[in-house]
């Protein structure tokens, strides 16, 4: 079972996502977000350890922001489309897939702070 976070830009308090899933298991962080057919506003899925992930297969594009182990974030990538790779950030070590278009809405840039707080997601 995963565990779910309300993700919140430490530098402005807006919140990047209600409820960011965190799948336990290689199998569930490889299956990602393959299947789907897309993010609601609010929701997300963080997955660590990672430093890079594709779109190969999804039906839908995706905002990406990777995150430093403090939770700095190292590379933000704004409405990625299906069928694209988002390189690996150096000093990666976990990414946050959210709807396409969050990154742009809340503001979040290289530099900023996320804040993970755990919460029951339904």
């Amino acid at each position: 079972m995963a565990q779910c976070y309300r993700v919140t830009l430490v530098r402005t308090g807006r919140v990047l996502a209600d409820c960011a899933s965190c799948p336990s298991g290689a199998a569930a962080r490889a299956r990602g977000l393959l299947g789907r057919t897309g993010l609601t506003d609010g929701e997300g899925l963080w997955l660590k350890p990672c430093n890079g992930i594709h779109t190969v297969g999804m039906r839908f594009g995706i905002d990406v922001i990777i995150l430093s182990e403090n939770l700095t974030v190292m590379a933000v990538r704004s409405r990625v489309r299906p069928w694209r790779i988002v390189l690996p950030a150096s000093a990666g070590r976990s990414t946050l897939e959210l709807a396409a278009g969050t990154a742009d809405e809340t503001g979040v840039i290289v530099g900023d702070s996320l804040m993970f707080d755990p919460v029951g997601c339904t």
